[in-house]
């Protein structure tokens, strides 16, 4: 099962940080943080897969209780986690560093928004304490971000079709799985498992961003090229 003790082990978040270090302190795959082997309760080594323990189908929420795999909360974190891997695509593809450090600065970020997903209501609070809440200010960092890419590039007055060029395309794809994510969020706060709108409202402004983005380095790349 899922140790509490993992979360109060994770330092917090250096922006600062290179690529090459990839900050997995608040990004860290929830898959890593669930059903932790033996060794590494006892505080020894590294994790590593503890392979099997989902076999019957089900798998631990962040506070240990285990729920299928096909219920609402591991689809939807499950969908944060493909939207971390198609952003890591993506940030492979871009040719502008400008592109490369957004998208590593969501990456940083979705961990948080999966570990709010993976909570239930009742232990908000406890996952509160150790700073893993996605707050107003995360989204109002976005907001700056969609302004700084609008004063960089004209965006089309028109529907766009996705393809100019690699990285662009795959900051498409990211925002279209982003938009699922997005839709698996609302799901689960109409039915009260999950209760921080900052949440859904951090995963709209992903998918603004990553539009914006996307025009960005179509232009600056074939108007380099």
């Amino acid at each position: 099962m899922l140790h509490v003790s993992l979360l109060a082990r994770l330092p917090r978040v250096h922006r600062q940080e290179s690529t090459t270090t990839q900050c997995i302190d608040r990004r860290e795959s929830l898959r890593t943080w669930v059903n932790p082997p033996a060794e590494q309760k006892r505080g020894g080594s590294p994790v590593k897969p503890n392979i099997g323990a989902g076999d019957k189908g089900t798998t631990a929420l962040l506070f240990g209780r285990r729920v299928s795999k096909a219920s609402p909360q591991p689809e939807a974190y499950g969908t944060v986690d493909e939207l971390n891997s198609t952003l890591g695509l993506a940030k492979s593809l871009c040719r502008q560093e400008y592109s490369r450090g957004i998208i590593d600065d969501i990456q940083k970020d979705l961990g948080i928004v999966a570990a709010e997903i993976a909570t239930e209501p009742e232990r908000h609070e406890e996952l509160g304490k150790h700073g893993w809440i996605v707050s107003d200010e995360m989204v109002k960092k976005l907001e700056g971000s969609i302004e700084d890419i609008e004063h960089k590039v004209t965006m089309p007055n028109k529907f766009i079709i996705p393809g100019a060029t690699p990285g662009a395309a795959a900051i498409d794809v990211a925002r279209a799985v982003v938009r699922r994510a997005e839709r698996r969020v609302v799901s689960l706060m109409e039915t009260g498992d999950l209760r921080n709108q900052n949440v859904s409202a951090y995963l709209n402004r992903v998918s603004d961003v990553l539009f914006a983005l996307a025009r960005f380095e179509e232009a600056e790349t074939v108007g380099g090229a």
